[in-house]
């Protein structure tokens, strides 16, 4: 049994290898390609490359109509400014700061759709004062895998009540927010203004993003390697017992 419990430790110690994760640091302010133009419903297209690993993200804007009800979900302009993406919502000219992904009135939304599942472990939010009380960047970050976008006039209820949910504090200041923990991961994510409180309003300048940890191909091999021998040696012996 020791070549048989030597193999099985092989195998144990190589899943207990390291793994290796890319992190993508999206800079939102600069770059990408936008399709509809000024119009509400555009999406903003980034795309980043990390060693071997390549990832597409499509951006667009949305409001949750909190001043209806029922709430509905609209289909808003985001737009790409040095402070990062903003959202002006129907309704709005861009005045005032209220080009700002921003809850006052109508709460603002950027959906991220990524084309692999990664966690969003930070945000880096310009913050802009959009009324009563002084500039703020509370926000409620919402994922999940596989979520499509909303529907044009659709419940806002339904929709995310579908997500989970992380409230993210802000500040006054301009600044990195922490949201994941590293072991979250989604493809779909949504930023938010805060669902409730004072009045907040800031622009998404960049994200962190984690992938899945995948092992390294010596990994696989040493794993491959050792519980095939384990398999070889049981084979090995049943043969030995059956001539017995």
């Amino acid at each position: 049994m020791n070549v048989v419990a030597g193999l099985i430790a092989a195998g144990v110690i190589a899943a207990a290898a390291p793994a290796s994760a890319a992190i993508f640091v999206m800079n939102l302010s600069v770059g990408g390609s936008n399709v509809g133009g000024s119009s509400a419903g555009n999406v903003r297209t980034y795309t980043s490359t990390v060693g071997a690993e390549t990832l597409t993200l499509q951006a667009s804007a949305w409001t949750d109509a909190i001043d209806l009800n029922p709430d509905k979900t609209k289909r808003s302009f985001l737009g790409s400014y040095g402070g990062g993406l903003g959202v002006t919502a129907p309704g709005e000219d861009g005045s005032n700061n209220t080009h700002t992904v921003d809850n006052v009135g109508r709460r603002d939304f950027v959906l991220l759709k990524f084309s692999t599942a990664v966690d969003l472990t930070s945000m880096y939010l310009s913050v802009y004062n959009i009324g009563v009380g002084g500039p703020d960047s509370d926000a409620t970050v919402f994922y999940r895998n596989g979520a499509t976008a909303p529907i044009h006039d659709g419940l806002s209820s339904a929709y995310f009540s579908q997500f989970t949910s992380i409230n993210v504090p802000g500040g006054s200041s301009s600044g990195t927010r922490v949201v994941g923990s590293g072991d979250t991961f989604a493809d779909t994510w949504l930023v938010s203004a805060a669902m409730g409180g004072s009045n907040d309003g800031f622009k998404l300048k960049s994200i962190t993003l984690g992938t899945p940890a995948v092992p390294e191909p010596s990994t696989w091999a040493m794993m491959i390697l050792g519980f095939g021998g384990v398999g070889a040696t049981l084979r090995a012996r049943r043969r030995i017992a059956l001539a017995a």
